[in-house]
């Protein structure tokens, strides 16, 4: 578990990503996401709101590696995030994009099985994508 000044700094430099991400400065975003999770440092977050935000850094990350191509850093940080919190649709999403970005086999199963999880839950993928 987090101490309360490490969610704080942890959410602070996740905040930085965001605005980075917003300006369209992609690696920057990326260099700020993993400060945030730096100080998680392997922890998942010991209660619901820590983890919580640590899914939300990881899916965020994931959207930024999207924007600059890094497929794998995508659907890498998309599985992290799943991890956590295996209903997060902007992360199964993502996912699902990086996995049919890749296009090996296992990359396109497993982007299908995003898809029918997803449709499976009640959601769309325009649902999926807009949230």
């Amino acid at each position: 578990m987090l101490s309360p000044e490490e969610f704080v700094e942890a959410v602070r430099r996740k905040d930085v990503g965001n605005g980075h991400f917003k300006e369209a400065a992609y690696l920057p975003a990326i260099e700020a996401y993993e400060a945030s999770l730096a100080i998680f440092a392997g922890r998942p977050g010991g209660n619901v709101l820590q983890r919580g935000e640590k899914t939300k850094v990881f899916a965020n990350m994931a959207e930024a590696c999207l924007k600059l191509e890094r497929y794998e850093q995508a659907r890498n940080a998309c599985s992290n995030a799943l991890d956590l919190d295996a209903s997060h649709y902007k992360a199964r999403f993502r996912r699902a994009r990086a996995c049919l970005l890749l296009g090996g086999c296992d990359d396109l199963i497993m982007a299908s099985e995003d898809i029918k999880r997803i449709q499976a839950d009640g959601g769309t993928l325009g649902e999926a994508e807009a949230a």
